[in-house]
């Protein structure tokens, strides 16, 4: 990306080795040294900020689903494949533009989920008998559809079924690990063989830990913020990798409970969307960089370059020597069309077996 968004992330795409730069008579090109990494050979139509909204009646459905769908068709749909998806579309950074690691997996299966489900909302919203009043005004809309903060889409941040059922598991998992319940029998007997007979506990049950940890999921249930029904994104679990994930951890696991996929990941898209659109590549990588890339355009890790960069051939050609090996070598001038993530090179993978010292070739910016 041409913004510099990956310079502070510790990636090092070149392998460490220094800047091989030239600066020739024509001030207007400079002359760098670089190892030839693959063309692309296919470019996404951009994600669009109405492609992510939550709301229903802004939300344009299914883009993220297209995405993965133009992806998985050309890469695989696998495993390796769906990982390299979710941690490409945000340039496999955190909230500190450090790489990802696996935790993070959870927050992309929260807003994968909670984007199956605004999709049906768009969609449901969108079609000529859904129960909304299509004449209403948008300030009438904003006032039907958010919530208090002013993001959140009610069938989207509103629990199912399955969240209770998983939510009330997670709570009986913490009561277990708190004192017995104070107003059970077995806690009262205990109490009077350690002579503590006098002491009143016909309240106890309202202050006890364990039972007021275990009265969670009712409390959420009698609130207003549920839905009695299954989750909407119940019907992609045998098609979609990532919502199979998703209830695998509601069913499995109580780190989907902490997870916060609106705030992280939908945040950590829009701005590494922003100009940006998915490629990949003749070899099949899968990458990140500027929208204006064509298939056709060639990656290249320049030597010194923490990230591989985009370069377009431009039409003029030459010979020049060069210095380092005594010998000629053909020119030719290059476009920069900016930086970029490519999966699985930021660390160097690419270079790893590379002659820097001969093997390199060279590349006239203007």
């Amino acid at each position: 990306m041409t913004n510099g968004t990956y310079l502070d992330a510790g990636y090092n795409a070149s392998g460490g080795v220094c800047a091989m730069i030239h600066f020739p008579d024509n001030k207007d090109v400079i002359r760098v040294a670089g190892k030839p990494y693959a063309v692309i050979s296919w470019v996404a139509e951009p994600l669009k900020d109405e492609e992510i909204r939550l709301l229903p009646h802004l939300r344009k459905p299914k883009g993220l689903e297209r995405l993965w769908c133009e992806v998985s068709k050309r890469l695989g749909d696998n495993r390796e494949t769906a990982d390299a998806f979710w941690r490409t579309m945000i340039g496999n950074l955190n909230r500190d533009h450090k790489p990802l690691d696996w935790a993070y997996y959870i927050h992309f299966l929260r807003f994968w989920h909670d984007s199956k489900c605004a999709d049906a909302a768009a969609l449901k919203y969108t079609d000529p008998n859904h129960p909304y009043d299509p004449r209403l005004l948008t300030e009438n809309e904003a006032r039907t559809f958010f919530l208090k903060d002013q993001e959140a889409l009610d069938c989207v941040k509103a629990w199912s079924i399955d969240h209770i059922d998983a939510y009330r598991r997670f709570c009986e998992k913490v009561a277990s690990s708190l004192l017995p319940c104070t107003g059970s029998v077995e806690f009262r007997q205990q109490l009077v063989e350690n002579g503590v007979e006098s002491l009143n506990l016909s309240d106890s049950d309202s202050h006890c830990k364990h039972c007021v940890r275990l009265s969670f999921p009712d409390l959420i249930w009698d609130s207003k913020n549920v839905l009695n029904q299954p989750c909407p994104a119940q019907p992609f679990r045998d098609n979609d990798p990532f919502i199979a994930d998703y209830f695998h951890y509601i069913e499995n696991s109580d780190s989907w409970f902490l997870a916060d996929g609106n705030h992280f990941y939908y945040t950590r898209l829009k701005d590494s969307f922003r100009g940006n659109a998915l490629f990949i590549t003749e070899d099949g990588s899968l990458g990140l960089g500027p929208s204006n890339a064509v298939p056709g355009d060639e990656v290249v890790i320049l030597a010194g370059s923490r990230v591989p960069f985009i370069l377009r051939k431009g039409s003029k050609r030459g010979f020049g020597f060069d210095q380092t090996i005594g010998a000629f070598r053909s020119l030719r001038d290059y476009k920069v069309i900016g930086d970029c993530y490519v999966h699985g090179i930021m660390g160097g993978e690419a270079v790893k077996e590379f002659n820097w010292e001969k093997d390199y070739d060279v590349y006239d910016l203007v």
